[in-house]
């Protein structure tokens, strides 16, 4: 595979494995910090605007300093352009920085711009069309109360302790919900249903990710006639939907065919995803930044 897979550590570019944080950096020590997950196909980088927004949104709410959007973005495309992979994976990083080993914030200093650029590992094709097997996590998803997760900060234990319960069940996702049986999202995911003619998706105010990919099906099912409702779902509405799906940077859009033990429609992509599906595949460029 033509490329290498590159890390850029306030703007000084290595090989991935020479990468190295300070073991006092708070984010080392209490995942104070923020990230970003990027694609970037043929050069173009997707949803590079959006992606860059939501960073800097993260990073106001967590009072993390970050360097000005022009040298982010010069950092971000000296990276890739370093790299020499024409499509892949980039994971932009912003650190508290070092600081003591109490958990004083204001006593950190140089927070890091790191950003990875590696090779993309995507689900299998074929589960594109057999679709995805996942459970209810017992891990209840924070509630927004405890901890608001329009940040995406670098404290995914939440999504890891639910990881682990659709790994050890042979899954391939878990889907989150609050203490009532309510969903918000799955582990990396948004998840969406279909029945009938209406397109629903939890909430925000279930504490799930404002997703990027999430804004854009919903834009394109009201181009395509579909009915969308945000709202609070139980996991028996997305079991007994026509359809379900999943969305996300990496995945786009990929369909569930199974819940716990319960079959979702005919047990694979049905006609209303695979027509949303198409449709974002074919606009994937009119969502794209050159790398320039």
């Amino acid at each position: 595979m033509e490329g290498r897979e590159v890390v850029s550590i306030n703007g000084e570019v290595m090989a991935l494995e020479d990468g190295k944080i300070s073991v006092l950096d708070h984010c080392f020590l209490y995942g104070d910090g923020v990230f970003e997950g990027i694609k970037f196909i043929d050069k173009k980088i997707l949803f590079h605007r959006e992606h860059l927004n939501r960073l800097y949104a993260s990073g106001q709410m967590l009072r993390l300093p970050l360097p000005a959007p022009e040298e982010y973005e010069s950092q971000l495309f000296r990276a890739i352009r370093s790299s020499g992979l024409t499509s892949g994976y980039v994971r932009v990083v912003v650190t508290r920085g070092i600081g003591a080993l109490d958990i004083n914030p204001l006593k950190c200093r140089n927070s890091k711009l790191v950003i990875i650029v590696a090779h993309l590992d995507l689900y299998p094709e074929e589960l594109y069309e057999k679709g995805l097997k996942v459970v209810i996590a017992r891990t209840n998803k924070i509630p927004y109360r405890s901890f608001d997760c329009r940040i995406k900060s670098c404290n995914y234990l939440n999504n890891v302790m639910a990881t682990w319960e659709f790994l050890d069940r042979e899954a391939s996702e878990a889907i989150q919900t609050d203490e009532n049986g309510i969903v918000s999202e799955a582990t990396v995911d948004n998840i969406f249903g279909i029945t009938n003619n209406t397109l629903f998706t939890p909430g925000t105010e279930t504490n799930c990710l404002e997703g990027i990919t999430r804004a854009k099906i919903m834009d394109i099912g009201r181009e395509q006639g579909l009915e969308i409702n945000e709202g609070r779902y139980t996991a028996h509405d997305f079991m007994f939907a026509d359809e379900v799906f999943l969305t996300g940077t990496g995945a786009g859009v990929i369909p569930v065919t199974q819940i716990e033990r319960k079959q979702i429609g005919n047990g694979l992509m049905g006609p209303r995803t695979r027509a949303l599906r198409e449709t974002y595949e074919a606009r994937i460029v009119s969502f794209s930044t050159v790398v320039s």
